[in-house]
């Protein structure tokens, strides 16, 4: 019986998911509301993580228009309570991606810093590109928004880097227009537009 509520938890998650990407935020949390007591009684807690992180990534990210580091970082600790019974190793890539997202902002740099570290190390492992491209990502936008400009350059260019290994192109494009706006705001001109050429290409 176990692997039907796991289908049902795993096909609700979806729908939740499919709801909030297009732009129907509460209807997403309703179906989510929905499912999590069946999550909670699961073994497995995937759905439960899954649920929890959604909450966290309404105020991590800045599309969802309300932007509290403090909160995303409450819902993510709650997640990370569930690692060892969870067993998608995305989860547990992206959650410490998240952490240490909320930490650099937040000023805990130290703490950032180590997450960035296990969520490069189980992406590695596991050969999640896109969590590895988004980290460095993040890490630069934070230090961006910092005006360190330094570090973020730094991290575009791991970023960056990552994409060209990967050969994936939309990727890389993403990574090379990044760069190209890092460079601009830093008042590197010169940076700016060798990033902003290669796009033509």
């Amino acid at each position: 019986a176990n692997d039907h509520t796991d289908f049902i938890a795993y096909t609700y998650v979806l729908k939740g998911f499919v709801l909030s990407n297009n732009g129907l935020v509460d209807e997403c949390e309703k179906t989510l509301n929905e499912i999590r007591p069946l999550a909670e009684q699961l073994p497995n807690k995937n759905f439960l993580a899954w649920i929890i992180d959604w909450h966290g990534d309404r105020y991590f990210y800045s599309s969802f228009g309300n932007q509290d580091f403090k909160k995303a970082l409450s819902y993510y600790l709650d997640v990370e309570k569930l690692l060892p019974q969870v067993k998608n190793m995305m989860i547990k890539a992206d959650n410490a991606h998240c952490l240490a997202g909320c930490y650099l902002r937040l000023g805990e740099e130290e703490k950032a810093i180590g997450y960035r570290n296990r969520a490069l190390e189980i992406a590695k492992e596991n050969k999640l590109h896109s969590v590895i491209f988004a980290l460095d990502a993040d890490m630069a936008g934070a230090y961006e928004e910092k005006g360190d400009f330094a570090k973020a350059i730094e991290y575009r260019l791991l970023s960056l880097d990552y994409a060209r290994q990967t050969k994936w192109i939309e990727m890389e494009t993403r990574a090379e227009r990044n760069a190209a706006y890092t460079y601009k705001n830093a008042g590197d001109f010169k940076n700016a537009l060798v990033h902003f050429e290669k796009l033509k290409m």
